[in-house]
């Protein structure tokens, strides 16, 4: 089966699309194409699957048809060569255990209070009339929450912390793939990166 998508020269817009607009850009393939599609072409092919049926297909029905780690690379920068989301075969679906309960529905209800606890910090901080960076104040409030609710207070009161070390290797990783040049310079990206997950 050959999946819809743009001819080969129709790639090019896209490839702007995808650097300016990633959402968009998607948004506008899928009206266009449906929830399945690809564009791109050689290494920098990609194959796209969207809405419910397509996460049910691929994160539950049929894990083992798709790998991780490859579609994924770019994040062991974050979080390691060995972490489950850059894992595959056995030693995903071990891993993948581990972690379940954390995100079994009793769970995720017991992390409400934690929510919004982080939110009240948050905005208890601005002040009427003052400017705030939403983006760096919600991305902060986020990683207190998931570090309150995944690994306890004693490590959320320290989420700054890690928050700070991990922050050049969250930025270099959000820059789009042609962006990402990994070469251990010291004008890099990639070396902020590593130097930042090392902390």
């Amino acid at each position: 089966m050959t999946l819809p998508g743009p001819s080969l020269l129709g790639n090019l817009p896209i490839g702007l699309g995808m650097v300016r607009d990633p959402a968009n850009t998607l948004v506008k393939l899928q009206h266009q194409y449906g929830d399945a599609f690809r564009f791109g072409s050689g290494p920098m092919a990609f194959t796209v699957l969207l809405g419910p049926d397509a996460n049910r297909y691929i994160l539950s029905e049929n894990p083992d048809n798709f790998t991780w780690r490859e579609a994924l690379k770019a994040l062991i920068i974050v979080d390691g060569d060995t972490a489950l989301v850059v894992s595959d075969g056995p030693e995903h679906q071990r891993r993948r255990r581990l972690v379940q309960p954390a995100f079994a529905t009793r769970a995720i209800n017991g992390y409400v209070d934690v929510m919004v606890d982080e939110t009240n910090r948050t905005i208890d901080r601005w002040s009427a009339g003052s400017e705030v960076d939403l983006y760096d104040d919600l991305r902060r409030t986020i990683r207190r929450i998931a570090i309150r609710t995944l690994f306890g207070d004693t490590l959320g009161n320290r989420a700054e912390e890690f928050g700070d070390s991990l922050a050049q290797a969250l930025d270099y990783v959000n820059k789009p793939a042609q962006m990402m040049m990994q070469l251990p310079l010291p004008f890099t990206g990639y070396f902020g990166a590593v130097k930042g997950r090392k902390r």
